[in-house]
């Protein structure tokens, strides 16, 4: 579903500014606002990385394991990609990490 409103495109992935498309691709200036800056996804990152760190595994070492390029950890570190479920489990388990642990986690502290 895609809801026009005067000058973005609201999508189910967030907020598209209209216009930061061209010739209905987007624009080099694309702003796209996702639950990836939420509160909730931040403390996910940061236990990801805790994680990481306590397993005194390195972004590269990391990547090695999971047979991705290190820019694939460094991405998800940052927030600039998202990680889904299989993803995240296969992460946590690289990392020695239970993933219901940080799961609960989130509930209690995260309202959202």
């Amino acid at each position: 579903m895609v809801a026009k409103r005067n000058h973005h495109i609201k999508t189910h992935f967030g907020i598209i500014l209209f216009q930061d498309y061209q010739d209905g691709r987007p624009s080099k200036r694309r702003l796209l606002v996702t639950s990836t800056y939420s509160d909730s996804y931040q403390l996910l990152l940061s236990l990801l990385v805790e994680a990481r760190k306590e397993a005194k595994l390195t972004q590269t070492l990391l990547s090695a394991r999971l047979g991705k390029p290190q820019s694939f950890v460094s991405k998800y570190e940052r927030g600039e990609r998202r990680l889904d479920v299989i993803e995240f489990l296969n992460v946590c388990r690289q990392l020695g990490a239970d993933p219901y642990k940080m799961i609960h986690t989130l509930e209690n502290v995260s309202p959202t």
